[in-house]
């Protein structure tokens, strides 16, 4: 005699009510690297590296370096950092070089055991390598390449 779960009855209705989507997103997926070191009471220096994939983890998107530094005070509170980033950017059939200067605020507060955190981020204009060397940045480049970031986070 075969008895039959009320979980194995679930399952065979989802199955038989489900239909079969082909896949219509790719995946990417990043691999990185991060250092920081102490240099003074609350001074914190760092350095990333991190390559970007994307279509399925099978074609190379960007490479990115960056340095940065950045002060804690007010109890740890408080964090304020600045950074340069180099970007190498995959587009069609060549490779373009990014230029990149960052600015942060963080505001973190503790409860108990956990840590919550707020920050804000703001990123100067990407400036390619030829306009670098030849210091001539457009003026439509500069007002729209402005770019501030937020985020929260929740840690334990």
């Amino acid at each position: 005699m075969i008895r039959i779960s009320k979980i194995m009855i679930f399952a065979i209705v989802l199955l038989l009510l489900g239909r079969v989507v082909a896949q219509s997103f790719e995946t990417g997926g990043l691999l990185g690297a991060e250092y920081e070191m102490r240099i003074l009471k609350g001074w914190h220096w760092g350095a990333e590296a991190e390559f970007r994939f994307d279509e399925n983890f099978t074609h190379f998107n960007r490479f990115k370096v960056a340095v940065g530094t950045d002060y804690t005070f007010w109890k740890k509170r408080i964090k304020i950092g600045v950074g340069y980033g180099y970007l190498n950017y995959h587009k069609d059939d060549y490779f373009e070089s990014r230029h990149r200067i960052t600015g942060s605020l963080t505001l973190a507060e503790k409860f108990g055991n956990w840590k919550l955190s707020y920050r804000a981020a703001s990123r100067a204009p990407s400036v390619t390598t030829v306009e670098a060397i030849t210091l001539s940045i457009p003026r439509h480049t500069c007002a729209t390449a402005w770019r501030s970031a937020t985020r929260y986070r929740a840690s334990r």
